[in-house]
C-alpha cells in the first residue's frame, strides 16, 4: 500500500515537471524522453553561464574611439592575437575562424576580436566608438552618423521565386 502511494506521488511530480517543460519550451511533453530533458536542462545551465560571462564583459568594458583598418574572419592562430589568448583557448577551438578587426586606437594599431553579431556592422576605413572589454569588441556606434546595416542575404527559395517572377 505504501509503495503504491509513493509511485503515485512520483508520477505526480513527473507530470508537474512535464507540464513545466511544456509551457517553458512550447513543446509537446508526450514526445519527450529522458535524453530530451537532459538536453533542455544542460541548455539552461549554459544560458546561466553565458549570462554571468556577459555581465563580466559589460562590467569591464570601456568606450574607445578607433579607426577600423581591416576586418575579416581568420583562424585563431593566424589572427595575430597575443600568445596568452591562443594558449587559453581550448584545443578543439583553435582551428575555428574568429571575427578579427584591425584598428588604430590612438597611436597604436591593435588586433581585436569582435562579437559575431556585431561583425557585419563594423565599417572598414571609418572611425567608430566601440565598447571594448580587454581585446573583445562588444558594441559599435558610428562616430559621424549612424552605421550602415548590411542587407540580409536572400535564401535559396527567395532567389528561385525571384527568378520565376522575372520570366
Amino acid at each position: 500500500m505504501r509503495s503504491h502511494k509513493i509511485k503515485i506521488e512520483i508520477y505526480k511530480i513527473q507530470e508537474v515537471h512535464r507540464e513545466y517543460i511544456f509551457h517553458r519550451f512550447n513543446c509537446n511533453h508526450n514526445y519527450l524522453n529522458r535524453r530530451d530533458y537532459r538536453i533542455i536542462f544542460s541548455g539552461q545551465k549554459a544560458e546561466k553561464k553565458q549570462a554571468e560571462q556577459q555581465a563580466q564583459l559589460e562590467a569591464a568594458s570601456q568606450t574607445m574611439t578607433m579607426l577600423i583598418i581591416d576586418k575579416g574572419r581568420l583562424p585563431l592562430k593566424e589572427a595575430g592575437l597575443p600568445e596568452m589568448v591562443i594558449n587559453n583557448t581550448p584545443k578543439y577551438l583553435r582551428r575555428s575562424k574568429v571575427p578579427v578587426v584591425k584598428a588604430k586606437v590612438g597611436p597604436k594599431i591593435m588586433t581585436l576580436m569582435c562579437d559575431a553579431d556585431i561583425f557585419p556592422l563594423v565599417p572598414v576605413k571609418k572611425e567608430v566608438k566601440a565598447n571594448v572589454s580587454g581585446i573583445y569588441i562588444t558594441s559599435v556606434r558610428g562616430l559621424r552618423g549612424p552605421l550602415e546595416t548590411p542587407q540580409k542575404k536572400k535564401g535559396f527559395f527567395e532567389k528561385m521565386r525571384d527568378k520565376i517572377s522575372k520570366k
